[in-house]
């Protein structure tokens, strides 16, 4: 693949240019049309209004040089209704042009899955036949907009085998921040079962549990090039852990694997450590930090990677090892002539030695704790309380949301959790996180309505009349400090917060009431 670094390139990097109309975008139209045979464009760090992506169409149609799309973060202050079209109409301008794209990179744009609408169609078309790379980190995809992008690749690589001499065979995905969870995990699998060319896949911090990881399991096996896997910060727990390691061991070119934070505990650190002993020969980073893995599971990972010669990290930091344990993993792990000190990674955020109670003694007792968190997180949502939220520990918002997608999905049924979380918790920061979180959650993957959300809102209060005769709820404390924590956020637009505060005007004053007041005055 040629890099970037030998390519002819275009940039408006960073010139924070504001393009809203066709005359906006006039001195980029011309510095396009006259740069000769380019083959790189960045317009990252400015910000495309519809008019002016139509400008941008018009010069892009005479480039058909153009290889690499650099347009992360060109749509910052956009409306969400904006970013379809004008996606759409600059990606129809490279197709009318006849480029073959080797790499698309629309990271840091908030287009959630309607956002989908403006790539899918270059997706399937001939300029992306040659696609090696694409890059969609924190787009907001969601479950839906992870399986519209699917369905665009599969059509993409069924054209390309049709159409071309060669078919399309993605090489870089690279998809972090997006809730793909379970269903756009599994979608996104059938993209690399059918390619079997990826050699880099990052989806860290997707919310994806076991079922998912088992479905990307399955597709792995058959992409042999892999050479980079990053699944840091997903729920992949010992029941993905199994069947992921087993999908990766015959995977002879992998040099990273990065599963920290995936909590795959001693049961999945074995794993990892059995098959590494015959596997992977050109392993370099192997991350599993923060995975509850205990003293016995941290030995044999050393043991089983101590005579990997190209292994340059391998990070077992905020585990449960204790003293003792981290002595014994570094005397297995050092052996004479073999790695220097900087190869195995700092053991200063290790958690101690797990109590007695925290240990599952066998499979049973670990089944039982699962239960009990199913039922104990029922409970919360049912009736939630500050105590129930903590003993979710520092995940608290994963294990809320990944078990709450009608509550997001449902305009009526997330303003409803709001206000039961609101007033059954308290304003401490792990509450006010976990709200911001389910609404921007809800706004960005699923486009809940947030003037609806208001209307509810207002209609439980007794503020505004409810065709449903709703009973107002009469302790309005816990709810009147969250919103105004909400409504500071950036998915809260100011004709919400003018709506919030004629009515909130009318309510009788109180400490809360007067903070909040103070709030939606000063937005």
């Amino acid at each position: 693949m040629v890099s970037e670094s030998s390519m002819i390139l275009l940039s408006f990097e960073g010139r924070g240019k504001k393009l809203d109309s066709a005359e906006d975008a006039q001195e980029f139209f011309e510095a396009i049309v006259t740069s000769g045979e380019i083959e790189v464009l960045q317009l990252n760090g400015n910000t495309v209004g519809v008019d002016a992506a139509y400008v941008l169409k018009n010069a892009l149609t005479k480039k058909s040089s153009l290889k690499r799309l650099i347009w992360h973060d060109i749509f910052t202050g956009r409306s969400r209704e904006e970013l379809p079209p004008s996606l759409q109409a600059m990606n129809e301008g490279v197709m009318q042009s006849g480029a073959q794209l080797v790499e698309i990179n629309l990271s840091d744009n908030a287009f959630g899955p309607a956002g989908v609408e403006g790539i899918k169609d270059i997706l399937a078309d001939r300029s992306c036949f040659t696609l090696k790379e694409l890059r969609l980190n924190n787009n907001g995809l969601g479950t839906f907009g992870a399986e519209a992008l699917a369905n665009a690749l599969i059509e993409g690589h069924t054209n390309s085998l049709q159409n071309a001499d060669e078919p399309m065979h993605l090489e870089i995905f690279i998809a972090g921040r997006n809730r793909l969870e379970n269903p756009g995990c599994t979608n996104m699998a059938k993209v690399f079962d059918m390619m079997r060319s990826l050699v880099q896949i990052e989806i860290p911090q997707n919310g994806i549990q076991a079922p998912g990881i088992s479905a990307l399991a399955e597709s792995l096996q058959y992409n042999t090039k892999l050479k980079i896997l990053n699944l840091n910060d997903n729920i992949v727990t010992e029941k993905g852990a199994i069947p992921l390691i087993e999908g990766l061991k015959n995977l002879r070119n992998l040099e990273v694997i990065n599963l920290g934070d995936c909590i795959i505990r001693n049961e999945g650190a074995l794993k990892v450590a059995q098959v590494a002993e015959h596997s992977w020969p050109v392993l370099k980073t192997l991350v599993l930090s923060y995975c509850e893995i205990e003293a016995s599971g941290g030995v044999a990972l050393a043991s089983s990677l101590k005579n990997k010669g190209c292994l340059e990290l391998l990070d077992l930091n905020g585990n449960c090892f204790g003293n003792q344990g981290i002595d014994e993993i570094r005397q297995t792990f050092f052996q004479p002539g073999q790695h220097n000190e900087s190869v195995l990674g700092s053991f200063e955020d290790d958690q101690g030695e797990p109590e007695y109670d925290e240990v599952y003694a066998n499979d049973n007792e670990s089944q039982d704790k699962f239960i009990t968190d199913e039922n104990t997180l029922k409970r919360f949502l049912d009736c939630p309380n500050s105590d129930i939220l903590k003993s979710f520990g520092p995940k608290y918002i994963e294990v809320v949301m990944n078990q709450s997608g009608k509550y997001l999905e449902r305009v009526e049924l997330l303003s409803n959790l709001f206000m039961d979380i609101a007033a059954g918790c308290e304003a401490d920061e792990l509450t006010l996180n976990l709200l911001d979180s389910m609404l921007r959650e809800s706004v960005n993957c699923h486009n809940v309505n947030l003037m609806r959300f208001c209307d509810i809102i207002l209609e439980q209060c007794g503020l505004i009349k409810s065709e449903t005769k709703v009973k107002p709820r009469q302790n309005l404390t816990g709810l009147l400090k969250a919103l105004a924590h909400i409504v500071k956020q950036d998915y809260f637009n100011r004709n919400m917060r003018l709506v919030l505060r004629t009515f909130f005007d009318r309510l009788d004053f109180s400490e809360e009431q007067s903070k909040l007041m103070q709030v939606l005055y000063s937005s």
